[in-house]
């Protein structure tokens, strides 16, 4: 290539690198949508509305929130999959999706392959809760009455493939013997059934359990993170109640289309990641028992990679069979 050639490349990747840049810091132009694949007013939809709100403000441009539950989230998230990537529709993930490749025959879209992967928003621990007619009072309690009682102890969850699920077969896993699981729809019923003492034990967000700790209604055992929750100092998290591998919390994260643009990529991430870092709003999630996480499209995709990879060694130790 002569010297001319060159000059003229160098100064067409200059020139393309900077029409990238220029259209990245052009977004948005129009309305941008999340699609949250839950209902209305429950932790995920909390979120989206309140990053919506400080978006809205930051970017001029109106960020709107989409309800779309169905399909364990695949409803919702597979319309994003399958969108212009463009930067204005996007997706609200928790990591009750890293399973289901795992527990299903056929998937609409490829949870790794045909989403990009924004910023993580925030995570929050699951408490794994005792009915005090079990008459256990710690996780290793729990442990020693199940192995006694074998096939006899039962958790609730939100259902099948679920955080609480797999969590409840990590739990099955730890101790070693049969443990019957009782789905339900969501939080709500599963949390009403355990405070009736039809199910035993049972894994749920702390501000939905700490109120009926605090009444002596259930007794918290472990919290599924690496370090203790705040507001239950006591109560020790998985690995230090003898469980290591009882230390998933769920995080929630914004997925876009695959292929997009890199420069749209980079304004979601910086618009994103300067709203979580925001005092009032960090201070807000907080009460609802999230922390912030805000990291990087790679550090988000590499973190969710190794969740479906563990989920799923999950689901084959359990002996689940996917299903259509």
């Amino acid at each position: 290539m002569s010297a001319v050639s060159r000059l003229v490349a160098t100064l067409a990747l200059g020139l393309a690198a900077s029409v990238a840049h220029a259209q990245g810091d052009a977004f948005p132009q129009k309305p941008v949508k999340i699609v949250v694949p839950f209902t209305a007013g429950g932790s995920a939809d909390f979120l989206g509305r309140l990053v919506a709100e400080r978006l809205t403000a930051l970017w001029g441009k109106p960020v709107i929130v989409e309800n779309r539950p169905g399909a364990s989230t695949l409803l919702g998230l597979g319309m994003v999959a399958k969108s212009a990537p463009d930067g204005y529709t996007l997706g609200m993930n928790t990591s009750g999706l890293a399973p289901q490749p795992a527990l299903r025959k056929t998937m609409p879209f490829d949870v790794l392959e045909d989403i990009e992967f924004v910023t993580a928003l925030v995570e929050t621990p699951f408490v794994l809760t005792a009915h005090p007619s079990l008459g256990v009072a710690s996780a290793r309690e729990l442990v020693t009455w199940a192995k006694a009682n074998p096939g006899t102890l039962n958790y609730g969850s939100f259902g099948v493939g679920s955080t609480p699920h797999i969590l409840g077969e990590i739990l099955v896993q730890a101790i070693g013997t049969k443990i019957v699981h009782v789905p339900f729809k969501g939080s709500s019923e599963s949390i009403a059934a355990h405070l009736a003492g039809n199910v035993q034990v049972n894994f749920d967000v702390p501000q939905q359990v700490l109120p009926h700790v605090r009444s002596g209604k259930l007794r918290a055992l472990a919290i599924t993170a690496t370090r203790r929750y705040k507001d239950l100092p006591e109560v020790p998290t998985g690995p230090e109640a003898g469980m290591p591998d009882l230390d998933l919390p769920t995080t929630y994260g914004i997925l876009a289309p695959r292929r997009l643009p890199p420069e749209v990529l980079r304004k979601l991430n910086e618009g994103f990641v300067q709203v979580l870092r925001q005092p009032e709003v960090a201070a807000a999630l907080d009460k609802q028992a999230m922390s912030v996480v805000a990291n990087r499209p790679e550090e988000f995709r590499a973190d969710f990679a190794r969740t479906v990879e563990r989920t799923r060694r999950v689901v084959a130790n359990a002996g689940i069979q996917p299903s259509d």
